[in-house]
């Protein structure tokens, strides 16, 4: 549901990154798209700073927690990590990097919300995430600045979060790590939903060779294999055919875009 006070949240979000106090909002955008990937920032949290200032990176990342836009989670060191408060708000980062990504390349959202629904009912994966990576090499080539591992898993997130069939987690922790995209089916309210799926993005630069490629592909593979044997993830997919998909990123390019057998 989205009510008043959800919307408020949407402007403050997008106020505080058009601020343009020495042409920063490259690094602005870097910094949100980091959040809405990993859930959580780390910052030296500022209590004052001059308006000529407010564009550097710890004050703008201070100005999201006093703005209400992330919390404190604990402290590390002489620093604090932040995470983003409740789902609402962690919706309002996709949304925005949705909208900010438009403004680059559009997307047909309902293209891609057929596409979410062939994926959740037919089990047919391929072309929904192909048109992601395309669209993010697209997005790219306009935003040189910007690539990364960070870039990638934020693009992917903010696309993927419209599924609303699913429960779309980044770095769910799990008993042998953290798995990048575990894709959990909402049965409460979908209970037709036949395929779940565990999801490795791997980033190489756009100079790495074949060999770093087939090394992230094959510690992909590892990862994988280990979450499809976690407790939390067989109790949430059952009732439902699991997929095991690895996509690794050369640069823009997608080097590899396979489905593993969980078995």
């Amino acid at each position: 549901m989205v009510d008043k006070n959800i919307r408020t949240d949407y402007k403050k979000l997008k106020m505080l990154a058009d601020i343009d106090r020495g042409n920063q909002r490259e690094n602005r955008m870097s910094v949100i798209e980091e959040i809405a990937a990993t859930g959580s920032i780390v910052m030296n949290l500022k209590t004052s700073f001059p308006a000529e200032y407010v564009t550097d990176d710890d004050n703008f990342r201070s100005l999201l927690y006093y703005y209400g836009l992330l919390t404190m989670k604990k402290n590390i060191g002489r620093r604090i990590e932040m995470t983003i408060p409740n789902n609402c708000i962690k919706e309002q980062y996709w949304s925005f990097m949705r909208d900010f990504f438009n403004k680059s390349v559009t997307m047909n959202i309902a293209y891609l919300q057929d596409q979410m629904d062939l994926m959740s009912f037919d089990g047919e994966w391929k072309p929904l995430l192909t048109r992601i990576a395309t669209a993010h090499k697209e997005n790219s080539s306009v935003r040189d600045s910007i690539l990364g591992e960070h870039n990638l898993q934020g693009f992917f997130k903010a696309y993927l979060a419209l599924n609303g069939l699913y429960l779309v987690e980044p770095e769910i922790e799990l008993n042998y790590g953290y798995s990048d995209f575990l894709m959990l089916p909402d049965k409460a309210r979908y209970p037709d939903i036949a395929h779940s799926y565990i999801m490795e993005l791997k980033y190489v630069k756009p100079t790495a060779s074949d060999a770093e490629i087939e090394e992230k592909s094959k510690e992909a593979d590892e990862q994988l294999k280990k979450y499809s044997q976690d407790k939390i993830v067989i109790r949430l997919c059952e009732g439902t055919q699991l997929h095991l998909l690895k996509l690794v990123f050369r640069g823009a390019e997608l080097a590899v875009c396979i489905e593993n057998n969980p078995s």
